[in-house]
């Protein structure tokens, strides 16, 4: 897929998508951007490829009605990396785009094209244009299968394509990757170059705008970006049966295509309820993304809707268990909706900021450890809500 567009002061202002091959029939069904980002622990300035893909992730997550993005961090030469070896990925993209640095960030897997990594608006830009524009496959993903004793996952799938794969050859493939991942140890202290370099909350709004403030949040605060730290997100561990995945049956136009992953958990995953299975659609030829789509290995804990805070004992706020809220269970915080604030308590002294989908910044806190009731937003519907404290940055979904 080709770019069109004017550059702007080294900006790329995409206008236009358009497809380098020509498929035996028009695209017809709704995209899923897929962004890549080759990045490491000890890269000062891979965090603004982070940002990038945090933010249209959070935006995009597929939940209520909202389209999908999805992310995949692939770490190299640091103890995140991929399992078994990163040269896969490390030699195909060489091959499609000539050369990568870190952090580099691709949309797609199209070949030879690329988006800006160190500028979010830059790659807003081409992210938005690329949602607009629809695709030639789509695939859907089943409820996973684990066997916790053996560790074996079975995922099934179902593909529709426009045209035939035999006139076409697509591949098919699976991702592993695992959200909010920590080490034990720092592994490399890299002074932050975003701090170093100026990137404060006024210079993030007058070159990329408010909306972004709240993904560059944790960054203003850390003079060094460890692993201990910063909560790792869309962390690739493995992929299933490989980079490239194996080839798709003959069919017909939009005859839907069935089958499935049996794979073993990968070994370096460090927490199953973590996991997200992304399955790829990828043109056999030249290797590009057509059609992606992605679950959880374990489902996402849900605010039981006919449960009455009030019934709840928040005198132990350390106890996560299934029947508190979403944010609680994910947060780690103790934190309830509780009509129409948000109360409970903050171990440490934290920046709340609540978010629309669409990135608008509707408030911002800055609160001490401590117990709290914070006034949430009278918007009512799905917003984002990001706590920040010295120690990591998490953004949760809510309802409202």
């Amino acid at each position: 897929m080709k770019i069109k567009g004017l550059i702007l002061a080294g900006i790329i202002l995409a206008t236009e998508l358009s497809v380098a091959k020509d498929y035996p029939a028009e695209p017809a069904f709704e995209s899923v951007p897929v962004l890549e980002d080759i990045t490491a622990t000890w890269c000062g300035w891979c965090p603004l490829a982070t940002i990038i893909t945090g933010r249209y992730s959070d935006i995009y997550n597929g939940e209520n009605g909202t389209r999908k993005v999805i992310s995949i961090a692939v770490h190299d030469t640091d103890y995140l990396q991929i399992e078994d070896d990163v040269s896969d990925y490390r030699s195909a993209f060489t091959a499609a785009m000539g050369s990568y640095s870190y952090p580099s960030l691709y949309l797609n897997r199209n070949r030879g094209r690329f988006i800006s990594a160190t500028n979010p608006r830059s790659a807003g830009l081409t992210i938005e244009a690329t949602l607009a524009q629809p695709a030639y496959c789509k695939v859907e993903v089943d409820t996973p299968e684990f066997d916790e004793e053996s560790g074996i996952v079975n995922v099934g799938y179902k593909i529709q394509s426009v045209f035939n794969p035999a006139e076409s050859p697509l591949n098919v493939s699976l991702i592993v990757t695992e959200d909010t991942v920590r080490h034990s140890t720092s592994g490399y202290d890299q002074t932050s170059y975003l701090r170093k370099n100026g990137y404060t909350k006024e210079y993030v709004i007058q070159n990329f705008g408010e909306e972004w403030v709240p993904w560059f949040d944790p960054y203003f605060l850390y003079q060094t970006v460890t692993t201990k730290r910063v909560p790792h997100q869309h962390v690739a561990r493995a992929a299933v049966p490989d980079y490239r995945g194996v080839p798709l049956p003959a069919a017909e136009p939009f005859e839907e295509i069935e089958g499935e992953f049996e794979f073993s958990l990968p070994s370096n995953v460090m927490i199953p309820q973590h996991v997200n299975l992304i399955v790829l659609i990828t043109d056999a030829d030249t290797g590009d993304i057509l059609a992606a789509n992605q679950t959880r290995l374990f489902p996402t804990p849900e605010t039981p809707e006919d449960s009455d805070p009030a019934d709840s004992d928040n005198s132990d706020n350390s106890d996560n268990s299934d029947s508190e809220a979403a944010i609680s269970s994910i947060s780690g915080f103790g934190l309830r909706i509780t009509g129409d604030s948000l109360a409970g308590y903050l171990p440490l002294p934290a920046r709340i900021q609540t978010i629309t989908p669409d990135g608008r910044l509707l408030s911002s806190l800055q609160l001490p450890a401590g117990n709290v009731s914070i006034p949430l937003p009278e918007q009512k519907g799905i917003i984002l809500l990001k706590i920040t404290t010295a120690e990591s940055s998490q953004t949760l979904r809510i309802c409202l």
